[in-house]
Parts: structure tokens; C-alpha cells; sequence
């Protein structure tokens, strides 16, 4: 009787306290949607020329929409030409400019001598035959915002008196995600 009371007892427990078990499973389904923003393209607006001399012609060309074509000539040492516009960032996301100027065309001479600076990418350097480029600018444009930008040509001081010509490159600004 004694072991049939245990046995009892223990059942009760079992049946009280509760073993169990459970399986279970379930499924979620989610849908959504989304889109790709773009990165630029990047365009110029208000061109406009400063001379230092009235003999100092200088041009630029817009066109493609991130291209600007440059050209400068008539410059005696030391003349120069400043530029102004800003760069419009066309697309949905903001992007970081990337500069990459064109191999020269004109005299050989005063492309070798005549010094461009920008406000966004580089200092004064000697154009050469050879351009420059791709330089990524340090500052995001946002999406539909604009970067002011400006450069400076100038036939350098030192440049022998006897250059003469034009000197003539593009410009071309491309837009990469931060």
C-alpha cells in the first residue's frame, strides 16, 4: 500500500506541476518596395568671365551637362581670367564632385605656362599638355543644392614674353556617393 500511495503522489505531482511540451511554427511574409536614388548628374550655371587686361580673351562652353570648355589666350605674364558659377546637383541623392581636366590643345607654350586654380579641388598648378585628373573634391553637394565654384588662369609671371597663342581644355565634373 505504501509504494501505491508513492506512486500516487508521484503522478499527482507530474499531473499538477506539469511536464509538457509543444512544437510549433509560423511564417511572416513581408513585401515592401523601394527605389535606387541617383547620384547627380552635376551641371553649371552662371557662367561669367572676369578679365584682368581688355586684350585677354577667355571662353568657356557649356555643354554636355557636367562638361565646361575653356580657353584663354592673348595673355601676357601675369594677365589672368577669374571664373564664377556654381555646380547644381541634379540628383536625388548628394554627391562629392570629381574634377577631371581634359588634355590641353593650342600652343604648347603657353599651355605649359599658363597656371589653373580652382576654389574646389587644387591649387595653382601648370596645365601642361597633359590635364589633370580625377581629383575628388572634400565637400558633398546635397541633392538638388549647388557648390559655388571659381578658377583662376594665369600666364605666369615667369613665363618668357615671346609665348604667345591660346590655350584651350575641358573641364569635366562627375558626382560620387559620399
Amino acid at each position: 500500500m505504501k509504494a501505491a500511495l508513492t506512486a500516487l503522489v508521484i503522478v499527482g505531482i507530474i499531473a499538477v506541476g506539469g511536464t509538457g511540451f509543444a512544437a510549433f511554427s509560423s511564417s511572416a511574409f513581408i513585401s515592401g518596395s523601394g527605389m535606387a536614388g541617383t547620384v547627380g548628374p552635376l551641371d553649371w550655371t552662371g557662367v561669367g568671365w572676369t578679365d584682368s587686361n581688355t586684350w585677354v580673351v577667355c571662353t568657356a562652353t557649356v555643354g554636355p551637362t557636367n562638361t565646361l570648355t575653356i580657353s584663354a589666350a592673348n595673355l601676357a605674364p601675369g594677365d589672368h581670367c577669374s571664373f564664377a558659377t556654381s555646380l547644381h546637383n541634379l540628383g536625388s541623392l548628394e554627391a562629392i564632385p570629381v574634377e577631371t581636366i581634359s588634355a590641353t590643345t593650342g600652343a604648347p607654350a603657353m599651355c605649359a605656362n599658363l597656371l589653373y586654380g580652382d576654389s574646389v579641388f587644387v591649387t595653382a598648378f601648370p596645365l601642361g599638355a597633359g590635364g589633370q585628373g580625377p581629383v575628388t573634391g572634400a565637400t558633398a553637394i546635397p541633392s538638388q543644392g549647388y557648390l559655388p565654384w571659381a578658377i583662376t588662369l594665369e600666364l605666369s609671371q615667369g613665363a618668357p614674353s615671346t609665348v604667345t597663342g591660346s590655350c584651350g581644355f575641358t573641364v569635366t565634373i562627375t558626382g560620387t556617393a559620399p
